[in-house]
């Protein structure tokens, strides 16, 4: 592994801006706490260390053409007083022709779908035996295991979200308890992470089980589905796609695990370890092995990198927003902000890492479930 210097000095004027934006943000945290002149100082450089840090390493991961492979780049050699900043950037990294010396060339473990023909044909048929009805609600309050339907806004980030939640007294704090006895247009602001959302009741639905058949499948609303056998296509599709979409992401995982196994082990540099540790969002009362946990996520982060160099393999911006979308909606809104996306680009990388060998090792299996596979 090799090791590059990038050196970073920091205007004058800017860094005195960066500086009054720093005192200008603890102002507003602290309030009553006096904000001392090193608490600026620190500040201000962690935010344009970061900045910094991350142009750097986008820079270096998106110019593919060289052959290397980039690690998250390490501060050294900080120089900062009132008036100046700056500071270098050493970056590990793996040299052009490194993939030459791995052996991409095993035999994985047997690619197996997680859920089997017949167990999806069961689900359709006790779905449509007992299809819970949608039928909205016209009139009095908001009661328990209502479905509704609401907008949620995010006043500062101008941002508006539509989102269906179950309301519930589980928890008194939640937004679904507040959603209780609620009039079924109601407008009103709740707290969601220490922000004020405004909430606006769009509409309110609950269920009753009964029999879909060709008279009031309809009613589903689905577009293309008028018959019950419609519905059973439309049904498999979706739910194989899933099975498909699962399978091949557990296969990528085992894919990376052997590779491991069928190559020599990564050494990596001590201080690139101490800089992740620092940078890891380790709760205050973590008991566990910090140095392990971080050069295992070092590692994984080589191989599957290296992996997707030797077949060059890429995620474009709309296969991520797509799957971030779908995210968003399948989660509760108070989670949203706990979206990470590099860990759904990895996901959607293990995925791709799968269909590559499994079209080499698994040719048939790979032609049964390549329609289903959401990506190229």
């Amino acid at each position: 592994m090799r090791s590059k210097i990038t050196s970073i000095v920091v205007q004058k004027n800017q860094w005195i801006n960066n500086q009054n934006l720093a005192l200008k943000f603890l102002n507003e945290e602290k309030k009553q706490k006096k904000v001392t002149q090193k608490d600026i100082l620190d500040f201000a450089l962690r935010g344009v260390v970061t900045l910094e840090r991350e142009k750097l390493f986008r820079e270096n991961v998106q110019n593919r053409d060289s052959g290397e492979l980039h690690f998250m780049p390490i501060i050294e050699n900080v120089e900062m007083n009132l008036e100046s900043l700056s500071f270098d950037l050493k970056t590990y990294y793996l040299p052009k022709g490194f993939l030459d010396k791995i052996n991409f060339d095993f035999q994985p473990q047997e690619f197996k779908l997680t859920d089997s023909e017949e167990r999806i044909n069961d689900f359709i048929e006790n779905y449509i035996q007992k299809y819970q009805l949608r039928k909205y609600r016209k009139e009095g309050k908001i009661q328990e295991n209502d479905h509704v339907v609401l907008l949620i806004t995010d006043v500062k980030a101008n941002l508006e979200q539509k989102f269906e939640l179950i309301a519930n007294s589980k928890d008194a704090k939640t937004l679904e308890a507040a959603l209780l006895n609620k009039e079924l247009d109601a407008e009103f602001d709740f707290e969601i992470n220490q922000d004020t959302k405004k909430i606006k009741i769009l509409g309110v639905f609950f269920y009753t089980n009964e029999k879909l058949t060709d008279a009031n499948v309809i009613d589903l609303g689905i577009e293309k589905v008028q018959t019950i056998a419609q519905l059973r296509e439309f049904m498999h599709q979706n739910l194989t796609e899933e099975v498909v979409v699962n399978s091949i992401f557990k296969y990528g995982v085992n894919v990376l695990l052997d590779l491991k196994k069928h190559n020599p082990k990564l050494l990596l540099p001590k201080d690139l370890i101490e800089s992740d540790i620092k940078g890891f969002n380790f709760t205050k009362d973590f008991e566990g092995n910090k140095e392990q946990i971080v050069r295992e996520s070092l590692e994984d982060f080589y191989w599957l990198n290296a992996v997707a160099l030797k077949f060059n393999l890429f995620i474009s911006s709309q296969e991520l927003n797509e799957e971030v979308q779908r995210v968003q909606l399948s989660i509760n809104p108070v989670m949203l902000n706990q979206i990470d996306t590099k860990k759904i680009a990895d996901a959607i990388l293990f995925q791709k890492v799968g269909a590559v060998y499994l079209a080499k090792y698994q040719p048939e299996e790979f032609e049964k479930i390549q329609k289903y596979l959401n990506f190229k």
